[in-house]
């Protein structure tokens, strides 16, 4: 342990004072004095009484220190007036500061953080039990008690110390000890943890009654026992061999610091063979040589220098662990009695403190920690593989069973009978002899079960319930809310092995043979997905293909229909897509009867129906009854995101239908919110997540609103083995894809587009009736909304925020400029180009511009384009048609086509105006860079510098690989941002303009620039 004569002359320039700063102000008779002092150059108190308070510290008193300053450019000592806190009032202050405040001002001066580090030591060797009585002899003779901090033979503790102390700021340890020299870090330190031991030691003893001075007649060690709880009076009175009384103390201390090299004190606990009986502590010696010898070995072989060494690796022992003092009173001790509260102190409390002594703990080898615990039985019938009549495998419909539940108390994973458990509540022990050995039962887990005994009897549970609550492994014992007591979840009979079916083909399906009838190639990892959509179904379950947009789902599900046979299936996908998907399947399985029930002329009756039916979600919802009078085989809901809202029509219709099994193809099963998750396994394996109400109270509350993440693991378990779900960047996949190049490309914005941008911002944060100021929250979040709108209308072109009729668009924009010169470019290679934007009207902007530049007719593909003519148009693009051309460039409505096209023959992507959320700008990239696609796609992603457009961007990139995407859908979550946060965000920059010479373009009156917004 260091001492303050390891001190630092003061002639070093980095002894520098810097604003304010910490030191500790140390008590050289009675440590617990000590005292935390705040300084600074100008030695203002009010000043730093401020400072303390604003770091949690209390109130103190002014004092004087000295301290080592800079004085006209020379390092001096100097009285300085200190803020002065006991240690007692300032020690919880320090425990509570923030070492790693991130916030500039409200972090803590380095010096301050290294006491609130040491404070945390200290209290960890108190609490590990390191410190030790000691004696002090001041210069006049006088002796006081304290206590101090000891580290044993802790080597860890000490290079903590040595640690903390190397990284103290010189400005932590400038307190001066004689003429010229300051406290070392080191010394400083050791006499600060030295404080806090005594501080600990002192508040946990009842201090001596009265003011009535030490009795010269009690023995001197019960004077210096008073002397070690008094805080007022610490004076151990001794005669005249205090001296040597003191020097003893020190050298009893020094000697327990360590052990002696090469051999240890080592004891070895035995454990009786019934609960009554008695532990023995056999001791003994571990030598150099690593052997056992015990301790009558030890004193009959007379060696005086083994002895010696283990009654004084006893007696460090005994310092930690009372009973050993017994053993030490006897002049050769071999071995302590212990009951088994004596037994239960050793192993749960003082064993790691006797390891830090420099023991060798020996605990008997089957007194293991055996876990408590309360759990569900889940015990399901043998559901349902069996073998059909063609050799293939299906499934009895298990959404119909019931399974058996009950509750049960185990102990290390053995379940207890009700007389086993009654007699071990009735023990109340941590140390209990049951079935022939010793196990140790946790304190906490037995007041649990106490308290909360699961209820006799047991019950029965829908086969969708018993299913969730054997995967996630965890129930809630007495309470629905996800806030209740988690317990175990055990299966049982039928319900683990139906289990470990379920996580075989969802780990690592076997890759499956291409079906007959196939017309194509499938690919391994498509093979594999077809061989889990087998393995699913032979389990009786529904199931979500959930690959990223362009690995081939809808041929996946065309190669398992072929293996299911003729049907009927059910295919309901988007208007857009139902050409697309009669096409794929006349393509790879033309075998298979396609029927489309879709548009004028479509039948009413489909009963008798074979192969596949194709559908619109609009069809279903308007005419669902022809719909819901089959038994399909197969249910397949393509583009699922129209059944996350289970509130809608389209939604309603979708569960009416009955189908044997439903597979969900989707690229995004979670997008914005986790009731989309929810929505999807409830049209799939229905009441699996029980109903909305519960999911949100298990689910989406602790996950969305409090982080938590032992929630959202349970999460994963359940849903995992229903979702199949490859990346474009999974290495089964990449291989199979050509490379993708994303760039932004920022654009500048013409002085015309800066000053109707300018003029929009202007009119928001005005002060007049249609400003945000003064608005309800209902009319701010519209506002703000249309604000968005407004700026983005801008940044695209000024006509289409004016609404003008036959506009003038050259010149006017400085993102149509770039937009017209990267199509230029690929056009001219012999490319072809999608452009992807989210207004119509922009749209057809970007038509007439484009189709003027190229010469020829641009077709636009949005919302309002019929199905047929959607067909033709996507079928003239990619080249199926002879008779005409293929165009170079496809504008798309983001909404309308952004989802179930194949555009392969696009290999460049431009995106005009960004979604603002990612999932739906992948998807629309996605209709080019899918299976299919052999050359390198590129995209662009046109950006307004200095704007909105910009900021937003860079939140997109931060928050793309997140699961719970805080960006939300669409711009919603810009409208929760307060109005400073909001200004920051759409803040025009000063170098978003096109210096275009001055041309001074008309904007009209701001008003009108609302109104057309």
């Amino acid at each position: 342990m260091q001492t303050a004569s390891d001190h630092l002359p003061v002639t070093r320039s980095d002894w520098i004072t810097r604003g304010v700063d910490a030191v500790f102000l140390p008590d050289a008779l009675v440590p617990a004095r000590g005292r935390l002092a705040l300084y600074s150059e100008t030695g203002d108190h009010a000043a730093l009484a401020a400072h303390a308070e604003r770091f949690g510290l209390p109130k103190g008193q002014a004092g004087d220190a000295r301290l080592a300053v800079v004085a006209e450019g020379q390092v001096a000592l100097r009285d300085l007036t200190v803020h002065a806190v006991d240690l007692a009032d300032a020690l919880d202050g320090l425990l509570a500061l923030r070492v790693d405040e991130p916030t500039t001002y409200r972090r803590p001066p380095d010096s301050l953080r290294a006491w609130a580090l040491a404070a945390r030591l200290g209290v960890g060797a108190v609490a590990s039990r390191r410190l030790a009585p000691t004696l002090t002899r001041a210069e006049d003779g006088t002796v006081f008690g304290a206590w101090k901090a000891w580290p044993g033979p802790d080597s860890e503790h000490e290079a903590l110390v040595g640690w903390l102390a190397a990284a103290m700021p010189p400005s932590g340890h400038v307190l001066a000890d004689g003429i010229d020299t300051v406290w070392d870090a080191a010394a400083l330190l050791c006499a600060f943890l030295d404080a806090v031991a005594d501080l600990a030691a002192r508040s946990a003893n009842p201090s001596p009654s009265g003011t009535r001075p030490r009795n010269r007649l009690l023995p001197w060690t019960a004077r210096w026992a008073e002397a070690l709880t008094d805080f007022e009076d610490a004076h151990v009175p001794l005669r005249d061999d205090a001296e040597e009384i003191v020097a003893g103390v020190n050298g009893w201390l020094v000697s327990g610091t360590a052990a002696p090299e090469g051999e240890s004190p080592e004891l070895r606990l035995q454990a009786p063979a019934t609960q009554e009986g008695s532990w023995l502590l056999e001791l003994g010696l571990r030598t150099a040589a690593d052997t056992w010898v015990p301790a009558g070995a030890v004193w009959s072989a007379e060696d005086t220098v083994r002895q010696e060494a283990l009654l004084r690796g006893l007696g460090r022992c005994a310092r930690v662990y009372q009973p050993l003092d017994a053993a030490l009173r006897e002049p050769t001790p071999e071995r302590v009695v212990l009951d088994l509260a004596q037994a239960w102190e050793l192993i749960s409390e003082a064993a790691p403190a006797l390891t830090q002594a420099g023991a060798v703990l020996v605990l008997p080898d089957d007194l293991a920690r055996d876990d408590l615990r309360v759990r569900l039985r889940v015990d399901m019938p043998e559901a349902g593989v069996v073998t059909s009549g063609d050799g293939g495998d299906t499934a009895d419909s298990v959404h119909g069973l019931m399974a058996a539940t009950s509750w049960e108390v185990a102990l290390g994973g053995e379940p207890l009978s009700g007389d086993e458990l009654d007699a071990l509540l009735d023990l109340s022990s941590p140390l209990v002899h049951w079935r022939g050995r010793w196990v140790r039962v946790d304190e906490a887990q037995l007041s649990a079960v106490r308290e909360q005994r699961p209820p006799p009897g047991g019950g029965q549970l829908p086969f969708a319930e018993a299913l969730a609550l054997g995967l996630q492994g965890t129930a809630s014992l007495g309470d629905d809310d996800a806030q209740g007591q988690d317990v175990d979840v055990v299966a049982g009979g039928g319900a683990d092995r139906f289990l470990e079916q379920l996580a075989a083909p969802a780990d690592e399906p076997p890759a499956a043979s291409t079906p007959p009838g196939f017309v194509g190639q499938l690919r391994p990892y498509q093979r594999r997905g077809v061989a889990w959509l087998q393995g699913m179904r032979a389990l009786g379950l529904g199931a979500v293909l959930a690959d990223d947009m362009g690995l081939g789902k809808g041929i996946q599900l065309i190669a398992y229909l072929l293996t299911r046979g003729s049907g009927p299936h059910l295919v309901v996908c988007p208007t857009s897509v139902v050409g697309n998907w009669e096409r794929e399947l006349a393509r790879f399985a033309p075998d298979l009867d396609v029927v489309r029930f879709h548009g004028a002329g479509r039948a009413t009756d489909l009963r008798g129906t074979t192969g596949v039916v194709v559908t619109s979600y609009g069809t279903l919802r308007r005419d669902v009854a022809p719909l819901t009078a089959i038994d399909w085989d197969v249910v397949a809901l393509d583009e699922a995101q129209h059944v996350k809202n289970p509130s809608t029509a389209g939604a309603k219709a979708v569960r009416l239908l009955r189908g044997q099994q439903t597979v969900v193809l989707t690229g995004t099963p979670l997008e914005n919110r986790l009731s989309e998750l929810w929505a999807l396994l409830d049209v799939t394996n229905p009441g699996f997540l029980g109903s909305r109400a519960v999911f949100g109270r298990r689910f989406t509350a602790p996950i969305e609103k409090r982080r938590d993440r032992r929630v959202a693991a349970r999460l994963r378990r359940l849903v995992a083995p229903f979702i199949l779900r490859r990346e474009k960047t999974d290495p089964t996949v990449v291989a199979e894809l050509p490379p993708k190049i994303e760039r932004t490309v920022p654009c500048a914005l013409t002085v015309e587009q800066a000053r109707l941008y300018q003029a929009a911002v202007n009119r928001a944060f005005d002060e007049g009736p249609q400003g945000l100021a003064g608005a309800s929250p209902i009319q701010r979040r519209g506002r703000v909304l249309a604000l968005l709108t407004a700026l983005k209308q801008v940044c695209n072109h000024p006509a289409q925020l004016l609404g003008e009729r036959d506009p003038t668009l050259l010149g006017r924009s400085g993102k149509l400029a770039a937009a017209r010169e990267i199509v230029a470019e690929a056009v001219g290679a012999g490319d072809q180009v999608l452009v992807f934007t989210q207004y119509v009207a922009m749209g057809r902007l970007l038509v007439e511009q484009l189709g003027a530049d190229l010469g020829t007719a641009v077709p636009f593909l949005h919302g309002g384009v019929s199905a047929p003519a959607r067909d033709r148009m996507v079928a003239a693009f990619q080249g199926d048609e002879t008779d005409v051309d293929a165009p170079p460039v496809l504008v798309i409505s983001l909404r309308a086509g952004g989802t179930g096209l194949n555009l392969t023959a696009a290999t460049h992507v431009l995106h005009y105006d960004r979604w603002w959320n990612p999932a739906v700008e992948d998807q629309a990239t996605d209709r080019a860079h899918r299976i299919g696609q052999h050359r390198t796609v590129e995209v662009h992603k046109l950006m307004t510098a200095g704007t909105v457009e910009e900021r937003i961007a860079q939140v997109i990139e931060r928050k793309r690989d997140l699961s719970a995407q805080v960006v939300g859908a669409g711009e919603a979550w810009i409208t929760q941002l307060g109005d400073a946060e909001l200004a920051d965000l759409v803040a025009l920059s000063p170098q978003a303009t096109i210096d275009d010479g001055g041309d001074d373009w008309d904007v009209g009156d701001v008003s009108g620039i609302q109104e057309a917004s």
